[in-house]
């Protein structure tokens, strides 16, 4: 049923390799929730440099390839 729906072969993969990658990335961003706020957690107002840093890099990256450099 999967094969006829998705056309997986036709796409070059086959139904096992697809079930693992969305185990692969379900299990990765299981981790990430798990491990995101216990991270983010252990930084104190009083050191606000790691805190700062994730921001800038996050700014950073969000800009447009076109726009000018900051």
């Amino acid at each position: 049923m999967l094969e006829r729906y998705f056309r997986i072969t036709e796409r070059g993969s086959s139904v096992a390799r697809e079930v693992r990658g969305g185990l692969v990335t379900f299990v990765t961003m299981a981790y990430i929730i798990v491990l995101n706020p216990l991270i983010l957690g252990s930084f104190s107002a009083a050191t606000p440099g790691p805190i700062a840093t994730c921001w800038a890099t996050s700014c950073l990256s969000r800009r447009s390839p076109r726009s000018s450099p900051v």
